[in-house]
């Protein structure tokens, strides 16, 4: 039993009662992902909306598997509507599901030990994977909670730099009224890119510290400008080239972000901030500018396109 988990941990992720449960969020795109669904007969709930969040990430693509003895499955893959790239899926056991207030599951001890197993298998499995979790948080100590008490367990793995994996339960058992105990039940697990996390967090900086240098362009303070410098170029940009700067950004059109990208591999990545004006509407715009930091968030580059930029054939 034990070879046969190690060669399906060598596909994709685990098989668990019947289920195939993935695990790699970094070498599988999405669309290999959407065919294994297909393959497993999953059922794709209807998009309503194809909005896209302030974030940039595309509204989840949503699956259901259907289940014995605990709640049906339902498989989320989070993903950048720009690429497609994948930051996280989120697999979820939960007799709450929006517009449901609860599933009709019999609350006896035949199924609290369903769930309570299968919480269980999937943790040994993601330790034979990754070995032992790298935090843990918990509320109570007993699976078999009185009444109003909650029963919850958080595990995490962070096995590289750019993946969290975060495998929870709680069990809740409330009175309602004198004689009824109900149960509400649930396993949660999920897979994140938190390389993107960091990536993003970073870039927000980065324009954070680029509108500062715009407005210590904009107030002509030389002094201040050059706090944004990194030693590479401290020295060799000159107050003459800076005060050329000043008189060549139109700070009236309002300077804006347009591109934000990055360049290089992890751990000495340079990032690359390109700013048009408000009013602009061409593409390629006329008179961009960029604005270049190195991993320790200090400007290395200043670059200026005067002039019409023709765009390619």
């Amino acid at each position: 039993m034990d070879k046969l988990l190690i060669l399906f941990f060598l596909f994709l992720g685990i098989t668990l009662s019947g289920q195939q449960i993935e695990l790699d969020i970094h070498n599988t795109s999405l669309e290999e992902y959407l065919q294994m669904e297909e393959k497993l007969d999953s059922y794709r709930i209807p998009a309503t909306s194809n909005l896209i969040l302030l974030t940039g990430e595309a509204l989840p693509i949503e699956f259901i598997r259907e289940e014995k003895m605990i709640p049906n499955l339902y498989k989320s893959y989070i993903f950048k509507a720009k690429d497609s790239m994948m930051m996280g899926m989120h697999y979820r056991w939960d007799e709450r599901r929006p517009g449901r207030v609860e599933f009709n599951f019999p609350k006896n001890g035949k199924f609290t030990r369903a769930m309570v197993e299968r919480f269980h298998h999937l943790k040994k499995m993601i330790i034979q994977k990754y070995g032992e979790p790298t935090a843990e948080e918990n509320v109570g100590n007993s699976i078999f909670v009185g009444p109003n008490d909650v029963l919850s367990k958080t595990e995490k793995w962070h096995p590289n730099d750019s993946t969290e994996i975060e495998l929870s339960t709680s069990i809740y058992q409330f009175k309602v009224g004198t004689d009824t105990t109900r149960q509400y039940h649930k396993i949660h697990l999920y897979i994140r890119n938190s390389k993107i996390e960091k990536r993003e967090s970073r870039f927000s900086k980065l324009i954070m510290l680029s509108n500062e240098f715009l407005k210590s362009l904009d107030e002509r303070d030389i002094a201040k400008s050059r706090e944004f410098f990194s030693d590479s170029i401290h020295n060799t940009f000159s107050n003459k080239q800076l005060v050329a700067l000043m008189d060549n950004i139109d700070f009236n059109r309002e300077p804006r972000l347009s591109i934000a990208d990055h360049f290089g591999h992890a751990g000495n990545e340079v990032a690359v901030l390109q700013f048009t004006y408000k009013d602009e509407n061409s593409y390629p715009p006329d008179e961009p500018f960029k604005i270049i930091f190195d991993i320790e968030n200090k400007i290395i580059g200043i670059v200026q396109i005067s002039g019409k930029v023709e765009s390619p054939n």
